[in-house]
């Protein structure tokens, strides 16, 4: 994923999603994802 983003050259990544309110826990759970998505090794 970060080679992806690099070769990319992203600077903005959205994420789009259930809303809390009507999801609730949601913005934990996705938080936590991206936090593993983002350190995984290349």
């Amino acid at each position: 994923m970060q080679a992806w983003l690099r070769e990319r050259r992203v600077r903005v990544l959205n994420v789009a999603g259930p809303r809390e309110s009507s999801a609730p826990g949601i913005h934990e759970e996705a938080a936590a994802f991206l936090r593993v998505l983002l350190t995984l090794p290349a």
